[in-house]
């Protein structure tokens, strides 16, 4: 998934460094397109996952060959551009001409927003239209978390709800963090799970190991995450 990018870039040269005969090759993209990816020929050994919606539909169709391991969590923030100063709380981006953009509903980020905003709709803070003056604010669904932060950080929209590893420090003077009116129950959660290729299955049982590991997790938490035990 696009959101582990330096997460698991640290993680190769980790594993590879215990492992020296091991060259890991890694693609990054949105979890939904990395889905499709595999469906239409592309062959991997393993699928690091955003959610399990993505796995699920891979095993469904027989492309994995593993029950699927969860190893790290991440959290919901949302952010406004350094560049729009009149978003100060969670409120300010229902105002009429705010510009907020979202993920497709297919990709990870977007189904944990879509879930997030029927959290904070059941919690009554804002009434039943608050999920039409959120909605009506969208102005342009992503295909990645990545070029939502970009857009974020650029001006070019006023705000996005991201993961939390996504705000590295040097883009935390670029956005502002805005607190959610309640304490969200969506966690995003990351698996993985080995696919159809046989020739590398020890291995990538090793590497699935070493999340777990005591180093893994290192680099995990280094980067943000929690991990799961």
């Amino acid at each position: 998934a696009s959101s582990l990018r330096e997460t698991f870039n640290d993680l190769k040269l980790a594993f590879e460094s215990e492992a020296p005969n091991t060259d890991i090759q890694i693609n990054y993209a949105a979890t939904s397109t990395l889905r499709s990816q595999i469906e239409h020929g592309a062959k991997a050994d393993l699928f690091a996952s955003a959610n399990n919606k993505q796995i699920e539909e891979l095993s469904a169709s027989g492309y994995t060959s593993s029950d699927p391991v969860a190893f790290a969590q991440n959290d919901l923030v949302l952010i406004a551009s350094q560049k729009t100063p009149n978003i100060e709380i969670f409120t300010d981006i229902l105002n009429p001409g705010l510009k907020i953009v979202t993920a497709l509903p297919e990709v990870p980020i977007g189904e944990y927003t879509l879930i997030a905003i029927r959290e904070i709709e059941s919690s009554g803070y804002y009434g039943k239209e608050f999920p039409a003056n959120f909605t009506r604010n969208i102005v342009s669904q992503e295909t990645n978390v990545r070029s939502m932060l970009s857009r974020v950080v650029l001006g070019e929209v006023d705000a996005a709800i991201v993961y939390s590893t996504d705000i590295s420090k040097q883009l935390d003077g670029n956005v502002k963090r805005i607190p959610f009116p309640i304490e969200l129950n969506t966690k995003p959660t990351y698996s993985i799970v080995t696919l159809e290729q046989r020739d590398k299955k020890k291995i990538a049982g090793e590497f699935i190991s070493f999340l777990s590991s005591s180093k893994g997790s290192n680099i995990l938490l280094a980067n943000g995450f929690r991990t799961i035990k």
